[in-house]
């Protein structure tokens, strides 16, 4: 087998691991390939996998300690390893609110979402979650591994699974448009937005997954002019509308000479702008599903099923967003909520330096 440094660090857990210990990389089989899946649309595919378990009516399941955490890690990489195929696959571990309080409630992310606009029709399982594990690779995860991951925690029931796509950097969205464009990106960024900065959960941070339906048959049958409005930018260069480049900052008081707003009151970029909410930055993942396992889903054949992830300091930097998004965001009329999850994914310790490194897939 072949490690890299971060699965050199898994390889090494125990007593010597100073903090939680729940995402790697791990590189299983041989030297991953040169030549990497691409698009029609271009930039390399990454494929991903959340599998999202409970634990029934214990509270904690087999996680009752930080030293189990390390455990749970270094158990579900071996079977990662297991099934060698030469390619690299990031691992991450998300514990949801009941197992964060029952292991130190003073650690963050005890309080789970509160309820969104439409979420009340959500069915119990796809509500929250207690273990979250991911898997992101270039090629599509094995099934052989997604089944062993599933099996591999006997105290937690599986309660639901997504597995989906995207495409690199500024990946459209199913409706067509750039998406993942005002995020950060410097260290420097990651530091002061994504990164919880003290205590036991230093250096990693807080998830959010929205599994969304989206009726892209009713958006793309709105003029391109229409859409455009909706979003907040070209549809063709990704450029805002006060602007002629996709990197251009959003303008949000450019008007044209009649006065009309340039970026519309209720477009999507409007009401999630971070300046507008005076927010942190969330770095942001979008993932066209391809199948999930929750029977709710069944109900949206013709909708195109979206895994929204996001990452930031704070959840309340995302549940300030997402609910004036419910209030001001026309784009939310072409959306309805699945599923919901919160969860704290802590940092990779290293075992020599204590350097701790971001849990986030790039």
């Amino acid at each position: 087998m072949t490690w890299d440094r971060r699965s050199l660090i898994v390889g090494a857990t125990g007593s010597i691991l100073t903090g939680l210990l729940a995402s790697a990389a791990v590189r299983v089989g041989g030297p991953a390939s040169e030549t990497s899946t691409t698009s029609p649309i271009g930039g390399s595919l990454r494929h991903t996998t959340w599998l999202f378990h409970d634990t029934g009516d214990s509270a904690v399941g087999s996680i009752r300690s930080l030293d189990d955490v390390a455990e749970l890690r270094r158990s579900l990489s071996e079977h990662v390893a297991a099934h060698p195929d030469g390619q690299q696959v990031d691992l991450m571990i998300g514990l949801g609110p009941r197992v964060v309080a029952a292991v130190d409630p003073s650690l963050p992310g005890t309080e789970g979402l509160p309820s969104f606009r439409f979420d009340d029709a959500m069915e119990p399982a796809a509500r929250g979650t207690d273990l979250a594990i991911a898997l992101e690779a270039t090629d599509p995860i094995p099934s052989a591994v997604v089944q062993h991951l599933a099996a591999a925690t006997p105290s937690f029931r599986l309660r639901w699974s997504a597995h989906g796509h995207r495409v690199g950097e500024r990946a459209r969205n199913p409706f067509g448009f750039h998406d993942e464009i005002v995020i950060p990106r410097t260290s420097d960024e990651l530091d002061e937005h994504i990164r919880i900065p003290d205590g036991a959960a230093a250096g990693g941070t807080m998830c959010v997954i929205r599994l969304l339906a989206l009726d892209v048959a009713r958006f793309s049958a709105l003029d391109v002019s229409r859409q455009e409005a909706i979003i907040g930018r070209r549809r063709h260069t990704g450029a805002p509308l006060s602007g002629s480049s996709i990197d251009d900052p959003i303008d949000l008081q450019a008007r044209s000479l009649d006065g009309t707003l340039l970026v519309p009151e209720r477009a999507h970029v409007r009401a999630a702008n971070p300046t507008l909410l005076q927010s942190p930055l969330m770095f942001r993942r979008s993932y066209e599903v391809v199948d999930v396992s929750l029977e709710s889903a069944a109900r949206h054949r013709r909708h195109a099923l979206m895994l929204f992830v996001s990452y930031q300091r704070s959840i309340d930097t995302f549940t300030a967003t997402q609910r004036r998004l419910d209030v001001a965001d026309d784009l939310m009329s072409f959306a309805r909520p699945i599923a919901s999850a919160s969860m704290l994914i802590p940092a990779v310790v290293h075992p020599l330096t204590d350097d701790r490194e971001l849990p986030i897939p790039r």
